[in-house]
């Protein structure tokens, strides 16, 4: 029986019980949790400017999702017939929060990085993962397009916005420019739901500690992953497991106490980009003497 969507329907038309693995596949690498380990990856790795630029749209983007989710308050298809959910989901349906992250954190790399491959790919993930969506069940045509536009336009603001923001922002005293970062705990005015508790958390802290990596001078260098100690092995090693320990491995997010969670989130944000770096540069110095040639990018 057709829903009236022609999206939807396409995409369950499409159900298969050999296909359905590969579509939960694709769902669950592309969840907000799945990009937590992602974003640290390129500003411990590649380039700390691109990586603390992501980190930013990634939280406006899961922000944004949360206010309209709560705001809107639009249904997710019935969980009953041709439509029944193959995935676990939970809230309002608009917009699709995996879709928004999938768009924001690829539309923002190929905005960053200006190369038109990362553009093709970010395009080809997003509507894979719109698709896994509506194929699972979980969610209406209307959702993912919501969704991609959101990241798309997070990522437009990324692009045209960002250098001009941060050119006054860093005209600003030091004292200002940490006082700043209290806008974040402020958006819970607009939503004090766990999921914003999270996301407005991890952003002040990975902020906080961002400012205070420069000025304690606790940064190491990034680039080609080649060139680092044991091809940065391990800053994986030792960072990945402390991210996992902080956003899962203490308990569910949806069961902790709201100050819990603020304090572990502030936590892991500050850990993604003052006080790893600071343990990388520990344990590199024990691996080989810091270069003079190494940038921090």
């Amino acid at each position: 029986m057709a829903t009236g969507d022609p999206l939807l329907d396409f995409a369950l038309s499409l159900r298969d019980g050999s296909l359905t693995p590969a579509m939960k596949a694709v769902s669950d690498a592309n969840s907000a949790y799945a990009y937590v380990l992602f974003v640290p990856l390129i500003y411990w790795l590649l380039s700390r400017r691109i990586g603390f630029r992501l980190m930013i749209a990634d939280a406006a983007g899961t922000a944004a999702t949360v206010i309209m989710k709560d705001g809107l308050a639009m249904p997710r298809p019935p969980d009953a017939g041709e439509t029944a959910w193959l995935a676990s989901a939970d809230g309002y349906g608009f917009p699709s929060g995996h879709t928004t992250a999938a768009a924001t954190t690829w539309g923002t790399l190929a905005a960053l990085t200006k190369r038109w491959p990362l553009v093709v790919f970010g395009v080809a993930v997003t509507a894979a993962v719109a698709l896994s969506r509506m194929y699972l069940g979980v969610h209406y045509g209307r959702d993912v397009i919501g969704g991609a536009a959101v990241g798309l336009a997070i990522a437009l603001a990324v692009l045209l916005v960002a250098p001009s923001l941060e050119t006054r922002l860093a005209k600003l005293s030091r004292p200002q420019q940490y006082a700043a970062v209290l806008v974040f705990p402020a958006m819970l005015l607009l939503n004090s739901s766990r999921e914003a508790i999270v996301i407005d958390f991890a952003a002040a802290g990975a902020v906080a500690g961002h400012l205070a990596a420069n000025d304690l001078k606790w940064m190491v260098p990034t680039g080609d992953p080649r060139k680092l100690p044991l091809f940065g092995a391990l800053r994986l090693a030792i960072g990945l497991p402390v991210i996992v320990l902080l956003a899962v491995g203490l308990g569910s997010p949806g069961s902790a106490e709201p100050w819990a969670l603020a304090v572990r989130f502030g936590v892991l944000g500050a850990f993604v980009t003052l006080l790893g770096p600071r343990l990388f540069q520990l344990v590199e110095a024990k691996v080989r003497p810091k270069r003079a040639a190494d940038p921090v990018t």
